[in-house]
């Protein structure tokens, strides 16, 4: 029996090429045959890893600064999502928050936001807040600082943001706000996402 050790490319070309055994050794010693274990290799940049699966107490959340990495984990397409909207009157403060839920992790993959007035509102500094919490508390993941002209119309231009994968902490619900209400301003926020659990 011939022994290769994370060396795919070798792997495939015996198995297409010739009805050899051949035993795959990875760099953590897991050990299987050829053909039961190629589908299952991951690339990690510096050699092939068995895949992995991550818990959610390990699977690290947006706000740590170590451990980002998933290394082993597969790259899989997000599966379900939900999505949530708010767009209050003018004066309201818009406030888009998904519920906790048990055993899960919220994601964030996309947000949106904008506002405009028909009254023109007073010249003031707001901010649009991803939160890994509740409306108005929790820690905030991503902020956007906007300046609302006293003006009329478009005073915030539609923004829309895809593809942040900023999970959340276990069993915490998620948001997306604007920092306050403004007389004459309305509104809209949108944050949309997928679960793990």
């Amino acid at each position: 029996m011939k022994t290769l050790q994370n060396d795919l490319k070798t792997a495939f070309a015996l198995v297409l090429g010739a009805a050899v055994a051949i035993t795959l050794i990875t760099a953590d010693g897991f050990r299987a045959k050829a053909q039961d274990v190629v589908a299952s290799l991951l690339w990690d940049t510096a050699g092939f890893v068995r895949e992995r699966s991550t818990a959610v107490a390990t699977f690290p959340t947006s706000q740590t600064l170590t451990g980002v990495s998933l290394v082993g984990a597969a790259l899989a397409e997000k599966g379900p999502r939900w999505a949530i909207t708010s767009n209050p009157a003018a004066g309201s403060q818009a406030s888009a928050s998904i519920a906790a839920e048990s055993g899960v992790r919220h994601v964030a993959d996309c947000v949106s936001f904008s506002a405009g007035s028909t009254t023109a509102p007073t010249l003031t500094a707001l901010k649009v807040n991803l939160r890994d919490g509740a409306t108005g508390a929790g820690t905030v993941i991503r902020t956007w600082q906007l300046i609302i002209p006293a003006a009329t119309g478009q005073n915030v231009a539609p923004f829309e943001l895809c593809g942040l994968n900023l999970a959340g902490t276990t069993n915490t619900a998620m948001t997306l706000e604007f920092s306050a209400s403004l007389a004459n301003l309305i509104q809209a926020v949108s944050l949309s996402g997928f679960n793990v659990q």
